[in-house]
């Protein structure tokens, strides 16, 4: 016996079947093989009927993630007044095709004093994609959750960033209030193939 090749065993599929790394084989019918070349990169192996193998290479089909991107930021911002201004949670991705959409996930550390409401936009580029509004009693700090699917419509590398401002009240609207290690905001973009 040859060492490194497969001994030809009568009756048996023949080592010579294979000519390349990633090769498959497959039956083609009842006691009869045939060799399936390795698909391309990034393709995965599809059953087809239609197929004499009765399978495929094929590319990866749709809602799959494709890209993660992500970023975190703790240092405090304050707001006093009713205009947005930046947290510094931003996040920048670039899709791999222009009909993906991209899902963002973000989890935000804010707080206000004397009965202010705090208002949190998202923006991708200058443009706003939702804006919503905090409102609690008294002094508090909260973890808030975000969650939105944007259809940039794009392979340009695009930036997702928060802003947050005083909504109402006379006080001020904090991100990361006490700028600590534990007041982390955390935003999450992932790519979705269409």
């Amino acid at each position: 016996m040859t060492v490194g090749r497969i001994p030809s065993i009568e009756g048996g599929i023949q080592p010579t079947i294979v000519d390349a790394k990633g090769d498959i084989i497959a039956a083609t019918a009842a006691d009869t093989v045939a060799r399936l070349a390795v698909g391309a990169n990034g393709t995965v192996l599809t059953a087809d009927s239609a197929e004499a193998s009765g399978l495929k290479w094929a590319a990866v089909a749709g809602g799959t993630t494709v890209k993660i991107q992500s970023d975190s930021a703790n240092t405090q911002v304050t707001s006093s007044s009713s205009t947005y201004v930046d947290t510094g949670l931003e996040v920048t991705i670039t899709p791999t095709a222009a009909t993906s959409k991209v899902l963002i996930l973000a989890a935000l550390p804010v707080g206000h004093n004397t009965d202010t409401d705090v208002g949190i936009q998202l923006l991708r580029g200058a443009t706003v994609l939702k804006s919503a509004r905090y409102a609690g009693g008294g002094t508090c700090t909260v973890t808030l959750a975000y969650v939105f699917l944007d259809s940039p419509n794009t392979t340009s590398a695009t930036t997702y960033k928060f802003q947050i401002k005083r909504w109402a009240g006379g006080g001020s609207a904090y991100y990361a209030p006490g700028g600590s290690s534990e007041e982390y905001g955390e935003v999450v973009a992932i790519e979705i193939g269409a």
